[in-house]
């Protein structure tokens, strides 16, 4: 009995018809909004969120107005606006997503979100999206109010500032990735707030001599290199198992 068995090319081609029909493709960032847009609506969303939302921004813009009220009164006011620039670009966002993460968690209902087929990780890795959309608008109305007022280089504030957003917006990413426990999570959102004020009260001289060092394109090459890599993180969040959360 003559068998013919298949040539290692008939094969190949086999596997790979298999793995391309069988295993699903993970989601990029904007096809993941997309589908959560469509499936869910922004209202599901953002449901029981709005109150954290306008918090976060009734306090960011306290912060922006009492800088803005007295940077005259500073030494060196154009040299502070950079140094502000960079250290409370992620303050909107680190406020968005603690006072998100900590409703949510405290929340009765978190560990049935857990469950549904978009879960609580789902939701999140939507509103950190957004929420990083809405910080870098507010900076820039910001920098632009400031850039109308003084002698200062947009384009340089605007790359500090994005800069640090993203640093931190990557740092939140990957220890969301990396730990099951949020402790780690709200660990650096307290402690880069606090860095912030810290730095900028304490530190300001040392800090702004080093932004100073490093030349404008390194700092265009930050932005664009961590928008990239926060986008494309953005999809490994919501492969995280849901149980990891749910308990931690």
């Amino acid at each position: 009995m003559n068998i013919e068995y298949p040539t290692n090319e008939q094969i190949k081609k086999s596997v790979e018809n298999i793995c391309n029909e069988g295993i699903k493709k993970r989601d990029t960032v904007f096809s993941f909004i997309k589908n959560m847009t469509l499936n869910l609506g922004l209202k599901n969303i953002f449901y029981g969120v709005y109150d954290v939302m306008l918090i976060a921004v009734l306090i960011t813009g306290a912060v922006y107005s009492i800088f803005y009220l007295y940077i005259d009164s500073l030494p060196g006011a154009e040299e502070k606006i950079y140094l502000f620039s960079f250290t409370f670009a992620p303050f909107m966002f680190s406020f968005l997503f603690f006072l998100n993460f900590a409703k949510e968690k405290s929340s009765d209902t978190f560990i049935i979100k857990m469950t549904c087929k978009y879960s609580f990780v789902y939701l999140l890795a939507y509103r950190m999206f957004v929420f990083s959309l809405l910080s870098v608008a507010a900076n820039t109305v910001y920098i632009l109010v400031l850039f109308a007022d003084y002698k200062i280089s947009f384009v340089t504030i605007i790359s500090l500032s994005l800069s640090s957003m993203f640093i931190y917006s990557l740092l939140l990413i990957a220890l969301l990735i990396k730990f099951s426990s949020v402790k780690p999570v709200i660990a650096l959102s307290v402690l880069w707030i606090a860095g912030d004020i810290l730095l900028y009260v304490y530190s300001g001289d040392l800090l702004m001599g080093v932004l100073k060092s490093v030349p404008l394109f390194v700092w265009m090459i930050i932005v664009v290199c961590a928008s990239i890599l926060y986008f494309n993180a953005l999809p490994k969040l919501i492969s995280k198992r849901r149980k990891e959360y749910a308990y931690s």
